[in-house]
């Protein structure tokens, strides 16, 4: 019993030193002008409980009228600047887009090769910029999308043919979700090995097929 009380009087210790210190973050930016003023947040919390049990559009809404079109609201410790107006979004996204072009990566996103792995997790800047140009000339050419068009129809034909079978019989529901799944993964191997990655039958993958892709 006195661990318990030791560990939870520990726990609770660390919990207000963090509280203060994130307290003191928001207030040295807020102080800085980096952030536009919002409505009073609670600590570790922040603003979720000032949303309210209404849809979100509804609880920004009724802040923005008492905040302005443009606030600062704290999520746990994530900052969020909500916008409620179409003429500030306007003048934003016109003016200070490339401010506005980054968005928050989490740590269980980037896997490992960080960040600027991919274009889905790379801020954006120069690097971004020549995977997307890369995207654009070498993956999305209608001259690449019309070569595997015969790969494509010919995976989604035979889907349709197993859901057919599938339901010829009639005694058991339909998987739809799995023949599309299915369809999706033997469409990548196509496009990659020319082999069917996954039997419909034996439920696995095909090694064999894969190697013979190779």
């Amino acid at each position: 019993m006195e661990y318990e009380i030791l560990g939870l009087s520990i726990a609770l210790l660390l919990w207000v030193v963090w509280a203060m210190r994130v307290e003191r973050r928001h207030r040295r930016l807020e102080e800085l002008g980096r952030l536009p003023p919002g409505p009073t947040w609670w600590p570790v919390v922040g603003n979720i409980f000032q949303l309210g049990l209404a849809p979100p559009h509804v609880s920004f809404a009724k802040l923005a009228r008492q905040h302005g079109p443009i606030m600062t609201l704290w999520l746990g410790s994530m900052s969020t600047v909500v916008i409620s107006s179409n003429k500030v979004a306007r003048e934003m996204f016109k003016n200070h887009d490339v401010v506005l072009a980054g968005r928050k990566i989490y740590e269980a996103m980037k896997g490992d090769f960080g960040h600027e792995g991919s274009l889905i997790t790379s801020q954006y800047g120069p690097h971004w910029r020549m995977l997307r140009r890369l995207c654009t000339t070498e993956f999305f050419v209608t001259s690449r999308l019309d070569a595997t068009r015969d790969v494509r129809r010919r995976c989604i034909d035979r889907m349709l043919h197993f859901i057919e079978d599938a339901g010829a019989n009639g005694t058991n529901p339909i998987d739809v979700g799995r023949f599309v799944f299915l369809m999706a993964f033997n469409l990548i191997g196509n496009l990659m090995f020319s082999k069917d990655l996954l039997d419909i039958n034996r439920k696995r993958v095909q090694d064999s097929s894969i190697t013979q892709g190779k």
